[in-house]
């Protein structure tokens, strides 16, 4: 057994002796063998693991080496000199080399890692070469690059993956190659918009860059718009290279003070004080340096309205204000009549006189009769009259005649000879007409065409407008003769959002000196910004509106800027201004009705031509003001929710507030009863007992303080269990002591 003891101290003596020493086993100083060392080698690609063995020793010698499962073998490494081992493979394994004579050795584990490659090239050229550590824990490399790259102004586009992977151990690829090849770059367009003060654009340009250049853009120093002659305020040059990211530049421009000389006119609206509704416009020229002092009728429209309280009867105009409109209110006076008669278009006679009543701010409406008999004559309606008589409340004429022919007359034949209507093909944004069509409406018949949605004209294509049908129907008695469909240009913006809605026109003619109403239907673009006009509410309360000039291509933002920078003063056709209606100017002619008809002009004081604006704005400021009171309404009744929440909510916390003082009060009144009945008790039992002025506290209350016995015995209770398990292990320790000298006598026996 001692043998056995002194073998295995010897043992643990050389490892710790190999342990301490880094691997070798004691370096002997006649030692003859060599030294072996092992170097780890790192490594570039998959499949190889390295080592070198080094001899430290002073002589040749042998070395025997062990790679566990891959092998093992012999090596001759001269005196201070080294060589390689490799092995096919990138596991993990214990890597030793012992000296001939088995006095020395060493090991090493292998690297569980190699090298990889990631090469990108540019058109063929290599631009980045780098190197990757890819390692047995990893099991993969992963590596992503742009899709497209900017060279110094050449764009390039990864033509290869633009994520690639590589995978560790033997048999796998060990470099990544990403190619780009450059991407053919056209010229940029690069738009120039000259601005006034309020934004609005007032001219534009644009310069070409090509790909590797940079453009340096030198703005003019003025420019003319509108008539207005316009001075450079920003920077003058802005230079621009082809990667830039922007698409267009502004230069700011303030218009020059001009001196007002061309003769201009004054527009004055009559609006109905309830309803919001234009009931009639006038308008007065004025010429360099004078002043307009325009007298306001009293009354308007034959009586029916009157001006109301508070709003001037004179109105003056210098020049150079920059107000162009005024507006001032009138009250409806009330229903009034309408005489409606049926001539006999050969004798001129009156077949029949009626009268309508149209109540204040509706519109009365008649249906003819194809037929209607007087006298024993039977007579048919005459064409070209439409169908349908209709009258506003305010609109001057008072009497509407309706012509019909006798039956089986040369007139009446004639009247079933066909006839041609026309369609016109409109851009909306230049009032152009683009193409007519002529068709022919035969007698009693009702003729129809097809509107195409899109158009073509010298390269130019355009869209219909939203609320036009794709087909025309004209019956043969229908007294209209032309059509106008809106199309818009697919480069016009400024009209995307716009439609078209068909009014009911109601046009003032003259006829043998009497004022006669004919219905017509025009289309009315809608969708596009209100204007607000300067409204006259006392003779001395005029609210100016500032010239200020409009931009060439946008309408007004909205209200505010309308109301600061006054009407549009440029020459191009505004389609859809004031409540969404095309407004034809005075100078202008009217619409055309049936033969014969021509437009009447008033004076100072009367009634002009209104179109149909006043019917349309009528309805804008009804839905309008429909809409502001359901709005006044809802918030109305969200406040009243509110209060009512409020006052719900004061008065449940003042009801809890009542229940907790309630519950209080219960509470020391409780308290209070036990109290007094507590004393009487104790009273009850010191009245009882023999001995005065003695107290008994319960056993509830402050408890008995510990005697000082009690306090000894629980401090002993404590220790004592102490002092037990410490004899008991002294005891437990000579035990083992006596067995051990026992054992030892009887081995040496």
């Amino acid at each position: 057994m001692k043998k056995g003891l002194k073998m295995l101290a010897v043992a643990l003596l050389a490892f710790f002796g190999f342990m301490f020493s880094n691997g070798n086993i004691a370096e002997a100083a006649a030692q003859s063998g060599g030294l072996p060392a092992i170097q780890q080698v790192e490594v570039f690609g998959p499949g190889k693991t390295v080592f070198y063995v080094y001899n430290d020793g002073t002589a040749e010698d042998t070395f025997s080496w062990d790679a566990g499962n891959f092998g093992t073998g012999t090596i001759v490494v001269p005196a201070g000199s080294y060589k390689e081992i490799s092995f096919d493979t990138n596991d993990y394994f214990l890597f030793t080399v012992i000296n001939s004579d088995g006095t020395a050795m060493d090991y090493a584990n292998s690297l569980t890692y190699y090298y990889v490659n990631v090469e990108i090239y540019y058109d063929n050229d290599c631009v980045s070469d780098e190197e990757y550590r890819l390692s047995m824990s990893d099991g993969s490399f992963s590596y992503t690059v742009d899709q497209q790259v900017n060279d110094g102004g050449q764009l390039l586009e990864c033509v290869s993956a633009a994520t690639q992977y590589l995978y560790y151990g033997p048999g796998n690829a060990s470099t990544l190659v990403f190619q780009y090849k450059s991407v053919d770059q056209p010229d940029k367009k690069v738009g120039v918009n000259f601005i006034d003060t309020n934004g609005y654009v007032i001219g534009t340009d644009e310069f070409t860059v090509s790909v590797n250049e940079n453009v340096i853009y030198e703005a003019p120093e003025q420019i003319s718009a509108n008539g207005t002659v316009y001075d450079l305020v920003s920077d003058m040059s802005i230079t621009h290279g082809y990667a830039s990211s922007k698409t267009s530049y502004s230069f700011q421009y303030k218009a020059q003070k001009a001196v007002l000389t061309k003769s201009y006119s004054v527009k004055f609206k009559f609006i109905d004080a309830e309803t919001k509704e234009v009931i009639g416009t006038d308008s007065q020229p004025i010429n360099s340096g004078e002043t307009l002092i325009y007298t306001v009728p009293e009354t308007w429209s034959v009586g029916a309205y009157t001006l109301s309280a508070g709003q001037p009867r004179e109105i003056t105009h210098k020049f150079e204000d920059s107000s162009r409109e005024y507006s001032v209110l009138y009250d409806a006076t009330g229903s009034y009549d309408i005489t409606i008669s049926l001539i006999d278009v050969k004798s001129g006679t009156a077949i029949d006189t009626f009268s309508e009543t149209v109540d204040a701010n509706t519109v009365a409406v008649y249906d003819y009769e194809p037929s209607v008999s007087a006298n024993g004559v039977n007579y048919i309606l005459a064409g070209g009259q439409g169908s349908r008589l209709t009258h506003a409340y305010g609109e001057s004429s008072r009497t509407y005649e309706i012509y019909y022919n006798p039956e089986n007359t040369a007139e009446a034949d004639a009247e079933a000879q066909p006839y041609t209507i026309s369609i016109e093909y409109v851009d909306v944004k230049t009032n152009d007409v683009l193409y007519t069509e002529a068709i022919d409406v035969a007698a009693g018949e009702t003729a129809t065409a097809s509107v195409p949605e899109t158009y073509t004209v010298e390269g130019e294509d355009y869209i219909i407008l939203p609320g036009q049908g794709s087909d025309i129907s004209h019956p043969y008695n229908d007294a209209r003769k032309s059509y106008v469909t809106y199309y818009r240009n697919v480069n016009d913006e400024s009209n995307a959002a716009s439609s078209v809605e068909e009014k009911v026109v109601t046009e003032v003619i003259t006829e043998e000196d009497e004022i006669v109403n004919i219905p017509n239907v025009i289309p009315v673009v809608v969708d596009q910004e209100e204007v607000v006009e300067t409204v006259v509410t006392e003779p001395d309360n005029i609210v100016e509106i500032p010239e200020e000039p409009v931009a060439l291509n946008e309408a007004p933002q909205n209200d505010e800027e309308l109301q600061n920078n006054g009407e549009p003063q440029n020459n191009t056709p505004v389609q859809n201004n004031e409540s969404e209606n095309v407004i034809i100017p005075d100078e202008e002619t009217p619409l055309a009705g049936t033969p014969g008809q021509t437009g009447t002009t008033a004076g100072t004081g009367t009634k002009k031509k209104t179109e149909n604006k006043a019917e349309t704005e009528k309805k804008v400021e009804t839905e309008k003001k429909v809409e502001t009171e359901k709005k006044a309404e809802t918030e109305k009744k969200a406040e009243t929710e509110k209060k009512v929440e409020t006052e719900k909510k004061a008065e449940t916390e003042k009801k809890a507030e009542t229940e907790k003082k309630v519950e209080t009060e219960k509470k020391a009144e409780t308290e209070k009863k036990a109290e007094t009945e507590k004393k009487a008790e104790t009273e009850k039992k010191a009245a009882a007992k023999s001995e005065p002025e003695t107290t008994t506290i319960s056993d509830e209350e402050v408890p008995l303080a510990k005697a000082p016995a009690e306090t000894a015995a629980t401090t002993s209770n404590t220790v004592l269990p102490i002092v037990l398990g410490c004899v008991a292990l002294l005891a437990a320790g000579i035990a083992v002591l006596f067995l051990v000298r026992r054992n030892r006598n009887m081995g040496g026996k």
